[in-house]
Formats: C-alpha cells, sequence, structure tokens
C-alpha cells in the first residue's frame, strides 16, 4: 500500500514549487510555478538525514534530492533533478547486466500497485565510482500525481555480502528475474485481489524446448546468454507491469492481471511464441529457439495460487506433447484420460531433482559354476505417493520428452559409484552392465559423459557394458556411428539387447563394434527336447561363439531352462531362478561374497 503524505512532507513540496489544491477541496497537492520558503525546521530536518533522499515521479524522475543525497551521488541538485533515477542508479550486481529489469520498471512498479519495496542497487558517483545500496521505495498518496519517496543507504563490505544473499533469495541470478519463492508470493497476492473481484489474473507456464542441447552444445555460457535474451524478449513483449519469473532451469512464468477473453489470450499466447522463435546470435551462432507455453485463468471458483499454477504446467505438457512451439489453455478435460501421461511427465521432470529415482541391481551369472561375474542395473522410480513403478510405464514417456538424457546420466554415474564399492573372492572383476537408450546414443555428448562416470567412480572402463536395442543399430546418423566409435576406443563393451526381437541383421554385427548377444527371454521360454525354441536358441548362441561374441541368455526362470543352457559352460545367464532385482540394501544382504565386510 501506499504511504499517506506526512504532515512534514507539505514544507518540502513547498519548496519544489507545489501547492494545495482547494478544487473541489480534493486537499491534493498540484505543480505551481513559484516556490515557497523552506520552513527552518525542514531545513534541519533535511540536514540531519544521513541517508539520501529523493523525490521521483511515476515516469522515474527525480523531482527532489537533499544534502546527504548529493554528497553520496557526488552531484548537485541541478544536475540531477529531471532526468531519470538511472543516471544515479542501476541494477544490483555488475553480472547482472543482462536483467530484463530496468530501475525504473521496478520503481515505477511500486508506484502503480501503491507497493513499499527493498532493493538491493548499484550507485554511481560523479567520478563514476560504485557503491552497493538498500533503496527503500515508498509510493505516496494524497498527490496529484503517483510518486514515490526513495531512501538510499550505502552499505559497508559486509552489508553488501548480506544484500547479495538477500537478493538471491528472491532473483535469479543469470536474467535478474524474480524467482520461484518471489514470484509464489506475488501470485498468492494477485489470487487473493482476484478472489475479491478486484482483477482477473491469468499465468502463462514456459518451457524452452530442447534448451538441454544448447547447453551440452555450446556450453554453459551461451545457454545462460539465451536465457537472458528470451526473458528480456518476453519482459519487452508483456512490459514492466507483469511479473515474469524464472522458475527452474530452463522454465519460465508468467502473472498478467486483467481480465481477457479467451480470444485475446490466444491472440497474445501466439505472439509470445513468435517473439521467442525470432532467431538468435550467440557466439556467433545463429541459433532458433521455441518454447512451449501452458496458460492457466483464475475462474475464482476455489482456486488457490499453487493450483493454479499446476494447471498452467499440465497445460504446457499439452502443447510440449503435440509438437512444442505451441500454447495450450488449461481445462478440466486436460484432468483425466491422455493427460495423466502428461501429469506422469510433469512429475517426472521434478523425479531427479528429488531424489525419486532408484537402482536395482540383477546378478549375471556364470552357467557352469553359478557364480556371480557381473550386475545389470535397472531403474525404477519410487513414487512419493504411488510406491515403486516399474520401467514399462515411466521409461516411454522419459524417452519421449528427452529426459532420459540427464536420467541416463544420473544412471550411469550412480551404477559406477555402486560397482566401485564391491569386492570378493570372484575369479574376474565384475561387470556392469548399464541399458542405453536412443535418446542417448544420439546426443553428441555421451560418450564423454560416460567417461566422466568412469573417472568419477574409479572404474576401469572394462567394466563397463552398454545395453543397446537391435533397432538403435538401424539408425544410421553420423553421431550414433561416432558416439559408438568413441565408447569402444574408451574401452567400453557394447552388447545388443533382446536380439531376435528386431529387425535381425548380421550386417549390424560387422558394421558396429558389438561384442555381447543378449538373447531375449523368448528363445528360451518353452525349450523342451523337441521344441523349435531350444533349436533357435541353440543356433543363434553357436552363431555368436562362432562370431567371437558373448553371449547372455535372460530369462532364466526354471530349472529345465537352465539344464538346457548347461551345454555351454561358458554362457552367462540372468533371471528369478538366480536372483531377482534388488536395491542395494537388499543386494548387499541376498549376495553377501560380492561385497565388501
Amino acid at each position: 500500500m501506499g504511504v499517506r503524505v506526512p504532515r512534514i512532507l507539505p514544507q518540502a513540496f513547498h519548496s519544489m514549487g507545489w501547492v494545495r489544491s482547494s478544487v473541489s477541496g480534493t486537499g491534493r497537492w498540484t505543480a505551481d510555478g513559484g516556490a515557497s520558503t523552506v520552513s527552518e525546521w525542514f531545513r534541519a530536518m533535511v540536514a540531519a538525514a544521513t541517508d539520501a533522499m529523493l523525490l521521483l515521479d511515476s515516469e522515474g524522475a527525480i523531482r527532489f534530492i537533499n544534502i546527504s543525497g548529493e554528497k553520496l551521488f557526488q552531484q548537485r541538485s541541478v544536475s540531477v533533478l529531471g532526468n531519470s533515477v538511472e543516471q544515479l542508479l542501476s541494477m544490483p550486481m555488475p553480472e547482472m547486466s543482462t536483467s530484463p529489469h530496468t530501475v525504473t520498471g521496478l520503481i515505477t512498479d511500486a508506484i502503480r500497485l501503491r507497493r513499499q519495496e527493498q532493493l538491493a542497487l548499484w550507485g554511481t558517483g560523479a567520478d563514476g565510482s560504485s557503491f552497493a545500496a538498500v533503496v527503500s521505495v515508498i509510493p505516496l498518496e494524497d498527490l496529484s500525481e503517483p510518486m514515490a519517496l526513495l531512501q538510499v543507504h550505502e552499505f559497508a563490505e559486509e552489508q553488501q555480502r548480506e544484500a547479495r544473499l538477500r537478493y538471491l533469495t528472491n532473483f535469479d541470478p543469470v536474467t535478474g528475474l524474480p524467482n520461484r519463492a518471489l514470484f509464489s508470493d506475488r501470485l498468492r497476492v494477485a489470487a487473493a485481489r482476484c478472489a475479491r473481484g478486484e482483477s482477473g489474473l491469468v499465468l502463462g507456464y514456459f518451457d524452452i524446448d530442447r534448451f538441454k542441447d544448447f547447453n551440452e552444445t555450446l556450453g554453459h555460457r551461451a545457454g545462460d546468454d539465451v536465457l537472458c535474451e528470451i526473458a528480456q524478449r518476453i519482459k519487452r513483449h508483456v512490459g514492466d507491469e507483469n511479473t515474469l519469473a524464472r522458475l527452474n532451469g530452463d522454465e519460465f512464468a508468467l502473472l498478467i492481471e486483467g481480465a481477457y477473453a479467451a480470444n485475446e489470450v490466444e491472440v497474445f499466447a501466439r505472439s509470445l511464441l513468435n517473439a521467442i522463435a525470432l532467431p538468435f546470435f550467440i557466439d556467433g551462432h545463429e541459433l532458433y529457439v521455441t518454447a512451449s507455453i501452458g496458460i492457466a485463468v483464475y475462474d475464482r471458483i476455489g482456486d488457490e495460487a499453487g493450483d493454479l499454477l499446476r494447471k498452467a504446467e499440465i497445460a504446457m505438457y499439452r502443447s510440449k506433447s503435440e509438437g512444442r512451439n505451441n500454447f495450450c489453455c488449461y481445462s478440466s478435460a486436460l484432468e483425466g484420460g491422455v493427460p495423466g501421461r502428461l501429469r506422469l511427465e510433469a512429475e517426472l521432470h521434478h523425479a531427479l531433482e528429488r531424489g525419486e529415482f532408484i537402482l536395482y541391481y540383477q546378478p549375471l551369472v556364470e552357467i557352469s559354476s553359478q557364480r556371480i561375474v557381473g550386475l545389470e542395473a535397472l531403474l525404477r522410480w519410487r513414487h512419493p505417493q504411488r510406491g515403486v513403478i516399474t520401467p514399462s510405464e515411466f521409461i516411454p514417456v522419459l524417452e519421449e520428452s528427452k529426459l532420459i538424457v540427464s536420467v541416463g546420466d544420473w544412471i550411469t554415474q550412480e551404477a559406477c559409484r555402486f560397482l566401485a564399492t564391491l569386492s570378493g573372492d570372484l575369479d574376474r572383476p565384475l561387470r556392469l552392465a548399464v541399458n542405453v537408450s536412443v535418446e542417448q546414443i544420439r546426443h553428441p555428448g555421451f560418450a564423454r559423459s560416460v567417461e566422466l562416470a568412469l573417472a568419477a567412480s574409479g572404474l576401469p572402463s572394462s567394466a563397463l557394458e552398454l545395453e543397446l536395442t537391435e533397432t538403435m543399430l538401424l539408425d544410421h546418423t553420423a553421431v550414433v556411428h561416432e558416439s559408438l566409435a568413441a565408447l569402444t576406443q574408451l574401452g567400453i563393451a557394447i552388447s545388443v539387447d533382446d536380439f531376435g526381437t528386431g529387425y535381425s541383421s548380421l550386417a549390424y554385427l560387422k558394421r558396429f563394434p558389438v561384442s555381447v548377444l543378449k538373447i531375449d527371454r523368448s528363445f528360451i521360454s518353452d525349450v523342451s527336447s523337441e521344441g523349435d525354441d531350444m533349436v533357435i536358441a541353440g543356433a543363434i548362441i553357436n552363431m555368436a561363439r562362432s562370431l567371437s561374441l558373448g553371449v547372455v541368455v535372460e530369462g532364466v526362470e526354471n530349472e529345465s531352462q537352465a539344464r538346457f543352457l548347461r551345454q555351454w559352460p561358458e554362457l552367462i545367464v540372468q533371471g528369478y531362478l538366480f536372483g531377482p532385482p534388488l536395491p542395494e540394501a537388499e543386494a548387499r544382504v541376498r549376495w553377501p561374497g560380492i561385497f565388501p565386510a
């Protein structure tokens, strides 16, 4: 809220040529050509003030500065009156120069919304010197035009650090936008105002499409430049009167107060997409970036601020699922059917950062000795409400949304860390099998991420085996060939998972550096002395041996299957007969022989 003009301030306004209007008995203050004499007691008060005091109009122009202000900024009042406040104050820290906010915008927002603010800003003296300052912005009422009083207090070095910390609790250090905490506060206030019928409310939730690719291809600095440019484009498009925030990573939220028809919202959303889609020029690269936008409109039917944000996020995932560079307005229809998958994707976006993923381990066993020679790492999702979710439900969503790239990196890092803790009296070192998605292998930085995971754990590259599906080897793109070549050069083994169920061809076994075939469980599920499955399984095993390839048979669940496979003593088998997938703690109890005491 604004502050009513205190009795002491009218004397100051008289000194600046302002007089009280008698029109209609309003008692408001208006400009007048002549300046009144400042009373002695007001002069004493101003002279005693140790902080700089400035009076600003609604355009951010300086109407008054006291003596302490002249000293602080090393300028006489005649040099600053009528000029923009940005002659004296700028954004909080030098690294914030890319911020889409301006000092004028922040202050005029406070005046318009009658909201007191405390800002950490950067002051500039006439000699070019800079200093950190805390600025209290106090909107004033009972005047003929909106104005604000600024109290500027210079910080000592320790106070500067404290101010920086306070700033970071509310603002994003990269873009200078409000962060999630500050945005949530403003959203709650706006929702309360909307509930009272004072204003309408539209919430937009933005996600930058394929942003991770920019980060990993061009580097994080270029990625930050893209984020800052996107923030500036949106801010220019929506104006300073609306709140734009960076919530997390490449996700932004926009809060617009006012009543808008559905067609107006759609036109506005499309114009935002067009603004974002204009080319970027970063470090000599011409880049094209798109966004997916979800929109929720406050409907005054019990919506809380958090619920409105959730609805906008659900709408955003629908727009992303429909091809990206798109927008979607929330409706209750999104809460059922296909949107169940959208909710799943929304939850998966946060599952990694919340530590909800967990790895299970299933042993790889030498058939002749029945000794554990390796482990396969299998991903599970420990959902906070639903418990452990099996991969068949969420892995396709991870792959389609491209989240599998970051989750896959975590799997490799965590599995390597786990294997590095193991020891035992095995005849051969343990091997670690990790499944790889096609989206991972297509990613230019994949081989490097695997190399870093091995280095961090201390494991030799020979301990790691990456499992690919047959269909992945049909991808003839250059990046796939380069990734596989780089992995092989590191000494990492490549295996083909579920062999025989896809587009089986001996040609790709010659083109790609495959070292292990993993025979699908379907070929041994019904083996018998007279069955065709036995003949097919035997033919695949013998073919692999003739090509000097290792063989792993999965899905071994009973003794008859194991008895059939023992005619090949060197086979590695996997299945519930020898051990189910178990989380780390249970695996240590189930197979104590391979763990350190």
